[in-house]
């Protein structure tokens, strides 16, 4: 099992070196004319993006609105292709401002067409072995996210999926806030002070992968055990919930429609003692956070039907992080027992040099004990992410199964593809 895994790792490793040394062919010997054509490069999958976004708000725009992005989008392009034929560095540097401060008046336009909505939204594209589905192939989910704000105290927040089997909303709030800004409709919540009240439907935090739901948050391919399996596949539902920020703690307390028929209470509170003020404005990963969450779901006569527990830590140093979780899950009106754990270590290259590469390794077990049986589970989980451009993520992934029953057991490998905009 190493043997292979070092062998899916190498390949990928001379994957990328080669698309790297292929790129850098083509650029210019010096420093800043490599930096110039890896900022166009970056601007070209932007405008690609800003086409995708422009073709999914087709219904929104009006026909001259429409007109008017495309020809400024067309103009973009005409200046990459007139930079391209540059030779002078100073008239390079020149050209590719323009062009920045040109794309964000496109997205600037686009918010201001649609009344201040502010978009951004990812898909994906995977292949993994016939072993871990039936096809090679599969087109995941198109996400588009949305937020606006009304005045100073009021946001309205939400996540459209477009899947094979039809549109849903997966997250939409209102949200009123007596002091800080804006909240994320997924992902990581925090990134400055603040207190918030929330309606609606929302991914419910309970430990802390569930920061990382989407393809374009998650580092590897696949979830922990524990959100796959002992959460099954995380937890979003409808209800109130209540969010507080300071510098070194955040809480998190919520009431929502629940697992079983009923409804449930819950909450997260996170310490972050070696946090600052200038640490959540830079929305960097915390130096140290550990976290503790606990769920009380229960039946309609007010009798529990299920308890969750997690404990969840985070860290971070250099280029090193460390995330972990435990969360067990007592599902009393089956008499069934849940719980599982994960470790997961994450090496950012590029924090010592250029190549733009996270290599990421995890230990993760799953346990159940039933009236009908126990099953047992151990993996590990190795891979690469490569970040091109902010703009896209090509992942590679390796895992081992030492325990358990198809489909969970032997290798399966991974390939996957996340287009953002």
């Amino acid at each position: 099992m190493i043997k292979q895994s070092v062998i899916f790792l190498l390949i990928a490793s001379i994957f990328y070196v080669f698309a790297f040394s292929q790129t850098a062919q083509t650029t210019h010997t010096t420093t800043g004319d490599k930096t110039s054509e890896d900022e166009i490069a970056k601007m070209k999958q932007e405008i690609q993006q800003l086409r995708i976004l422009l073709k999914e708000l087709a219904q929104v725009l009006s026909g001259e609105q429409k007109e008017k992005l495309n020809e400024m989008i067309k103009q973009l392009e005409e200046k990459i292709a007139e930079n391209q034929s540059q030779t002078g560095e100073s008239e390079t540097a020149k050209i590719i401002d323009e062009v920045k401060q040109s794309i964000q008046k496109v997205k600037e336009d686009i918010t201001q067409a649609t009344g201040g909505i502010q978009f951004n939204g990812f898909f994906d594209v995977s292949a993994s072995g016939y072993k871990n589905s039936p096809n090679i192939f599969i087109l995941g989910d198109f996400e588009l996210d949305m937020a606006k704000s009304f005045g100073e105290n009021f946001q309205v927040a939400s996540a459209l999926v477009f899947a094979d089997d039809g549109t849903r909303m997966d997250v939409g709030f209102i949200d009123f806030h007596l002091f800080g800004g804006s909240i994320s409709a997924r992902g990581r919540l925090f990134s400055e002070k603040g207190f918030h009240i929330q309606v609606g439907r929302f991914d419910v935090p309970f430990g802390n992968d569930w920061q990382f739901n989407s393809s374009a948050e998650r580092i590897s391919v696949t979830a922990p055990l524990t959100t796959g399996l002992v959460l099954d596949g995380g937890y979003n539902d409808v209800g109130l919930r209540i969010l507080k920020s300071a510098v070194v703690y955040n809480y998190t307390i919520y009431m929502v429609k629940g697992i079983e028929k009923g409804f449930a209470l819950g909450g997260r509170f996170v310490l972050t003692p070696f946090n600052s003020v200038s640490t959540l404005k830079r929305k960097e990963l915390r130096e140290f956070e550990v976290g503790v969450s606990y769920l009380y779901d229960m039946s309609q006569s007010g009798s529990p039907e299920q308890k969750v527990l997690a404990l969840d830590f985070e860290s971070s140093l250099g280029p090193l992080r460390l995330q972990g979780e435990y969360i067990r899950r007592d599902w009393n009106n089956v008499g069934a027992l849940l719980k599982g754990a994960h470790l997961t270590a994450f090496l950012d290259a590029s924090k010592f040099g250029r190549l733009p590469i996270t290599f990421f390794s995890r230990y993760d077990y799953f346990r159940q004990a039933a009236l009908d049986g126990r099953f047992t589970l151990d993996r590990l989980t190795l891979g690469i992410n490569i970040n091109l451009y902010d703009i896209s993520l090509l992942k590679f992934e390796y895992s081992h199964f030492f325990k358990g029953n198809d489909p969970y057991n032997g290798s399966s490998y991974y390939v996957q593809r996340v287009i953002t905009f």
